[in-house]
């Protein structure tokens, strides 16, 4: 199985827990896969800019392994 965050493409095999699972129309109890988007941290906090918070830490982490990957944030 393949942890790598759908819009920047980071490979988040490595570090697992940067990886969250987004639902796209908001609705938590609707877990069907065409609703759902697996994305990093970071781009999880920029679909939800008002209440989810990055850890400075686990941010850094996604910077360095976008660097190492040759990724540029989207």
């Amino acid at each position: 199985m393949q942890y790598r965050c759908e819009d920047c493409r980071v490979d988040c095999n490595q570090a697992k827990h940067l990886l969250d699972v987004h639902h796209q129309n908001s609705v938590t109890m609707d877990n069907r896969r065409s609703n759902l988007r697996a994305l990093c941290k970071t781009c999880h906090a920029a679909r939800h800019p008002n209440w989810y918070e990055i850890d400075a830490q686990d941010r850094q982490k996604l910077q360095q392994m976008r660097a190492a990957q040759g990724l540029v944030r989207p």
